[in-house]
């Protein structure tokens, strides 16, 4: 059993980040969460070895696109497949960023635009902390939340589930 798994399900987001010529990336990533609220900032881990972190060390812009269910074989897609041997965007439909110059992938259920004011290497892998400049949501899917089956949580390996009915204590 691989240990790390024991904190899954994640959210899933595709993160996508362009290189110091402009091309763009764009990476499947379970490994993120929110750090602090002011100013609200995210973390969020990749290999060493990724392309992704190439161009974040680059260009220090990146956009957290929170794809909805219907994009489980997009996400699929993306996560087994090194953006070095395959241009992965050329899947999608993408707009430039409202705030960094890096593109977005239309359709999602949210967006996150971010800068890089932090990076800590971990093991085989960076742990890069953004302060987020720009976010929009689908508001039919995220209320105070997520809405049940709406966005895809990572459980390991080929394995997603989607978020549930809401628990509250006492109810």
């Amino acid at each position: 059993m691989e240990a790390y798994r024991m904190l899954h399900p994640e959210l899933t987001v595709l993160l996508t980040t362009v290189d110091k010529n402009g091309k763009g990336n764009v990476c499947a990533v379970a490994w993120n969460m929110p750090v602090s609220e002011e100013p609200f900032c995210v973390a969020f881990a990749l290999d060493e070895e990724h392309l992704s972190t190439r161009n974040l060390m680059e260009t220090d812009e990146f956009i957290l696109n929170i794809p909805g269910k219907d994009m489980l074989e997009d996400v699929w897609f993306c996560g087994t497949r090194s953006g070095r041997k395959v241009d992965k965007l050329r899947r999608f439909e993408v707009e430039d960023g409202k705030k960094v110059k890096v593109p977005r992938i239309k359709g999602c259920a949210g967006y996150l635009e971010g800068r890089v004011i932090k990076r800590i290497e971990v093991g085989e892998c960076v742990l890069f902390v953004g302060e987020i400049v720009h976010y929009e949501v689908d508001k039919k899917l995220f209320g105070e939340y997520w809405k049940e089956g709406s966005v895809l949580l990572h459980l390991g390996g080929k394995y997603f589930t989607l978020p549930g009915k809401p628990l509250t204590p006492g109810g």
